[in-house]
């Protein structure tokens, strides 16, 4: 129910005073994030009964550290697109402070892994190639480049995380 309450207050507007959760400066991308990690993280895990334990909370955490890093490299791409009242965060500190709050993201992302207690094969190889190609996407971005680089490269991630999980699970 939290996050399809918060799904819902991104959207709608409280009232005519109060804009939607997506109007307010510089929570849109926290609310998106924990969204997207509780319902791939949390959610599957309650559903399959599995104890919500700290591999759980490490991992939650990673998919929260995963998606903002995404966000901020779309957020760097559509600068050119964004009303200045969004106050995005390139918008806030700027393109250069935005990479490298991205790149302080990426260590604590890949770190996470050794936290685990769960073993998981060849998963410290995986999360190095995934941060590689996050750091190359965010060095890359810029508001100059096509609205295809993040629609359809940066979207890709996910995607290739999951190829880069079958391929290294077979070895």
């Amino acid at each position: 129910m939290l996050f399809g309450l918060l799904s819902a207050m991104y959207v709608v507007p409280f009232s005519k005073s109060l804009p939607n959760l997506r109007n307010l400066a510089g929570i849109k991308i926290y609310i998106v994030s924990i969204c997207w990690a509780g319902v791939t993280i949390l959610l599957p895990m309650l559903n399959a009964a599995v104890p919500l334990g700290i591999d759980v909370v490490y991992k939650f955490l990673q998919r929260f550290i995963l998606t903002l890093i995404l966000i901020l490299v779309f957020e760097i791409n559509d600068l050119k697109y964004d009303a200045s009242q969004l106050q995005t965060v390139p918008q806030l500190i700027g393109v250069k402070k935005t990479r490298w709050y991205i790149y302080s993201l990426l260590p604590v992302f890949y770190i996470l892994e050794f936290f685990k207690e769960g073993v998981y094969h060849n998963q410290w190889v995986i999360n190095l190639i995934l941060c590689t190609i996050m750091f190359l996407f965010t060095y890359y971005a810029n508001e100059r480049r096509s609205k295809y680089y993040t629609l359809f490269w940066v979207e890709s991630v996910p995607v290739v995380w999951y190829l880069l999980i079958l391929i290294f699970n077979n070895f």
